[in-house]
């Protein structure tokens, strides 16, 4: 199962960035205290590594699928993009293949 942050016509949004591109001016790219001065993350995988972890931490089963369809709204809500399964014909996004 593989699914890609984005299309092959666009990238992903970079996520948890320095004060500066960030909409609340907040530092969010402070690891061990440190601001490190670069966005640590893609929309996309924060979303799906968010989401294993959640799942992880309250001992709530989900099939790869389903997470699929979760952080691919996560991630259209925030931003256009679109979360594609490589194997699909190019036309095909991840919502006609995840919604089948």
């Amino acid at each position: 199962y593989v699914l890609t942050a984005a299309n092959s016509k666009e990238s992903s949004w970079a996520t948890y960035c320095p004060w500066l591109f960030s909409q609340d001016h907040k530092n969010h790219d402070v690891v061990g205290g440190t601001e490190i001065g670069t966005c640590l993350g893609d929309l996309f995988s924060v979303n799906w590594m968010e989401d294993s972890d959640l799942h992880r931490i309250f001992d709530i089963p989900e099939k790869l699928i389903q997470q699929g369809q979760i952080v691919r709204f996560e991630t259209n809500l925030r931003e256009e993009k679109h979360p594609r399964h490589p194997g699909a014909p190019k036309a095909k996004y991840a919502t006609s293949i995840l919604d089948q």
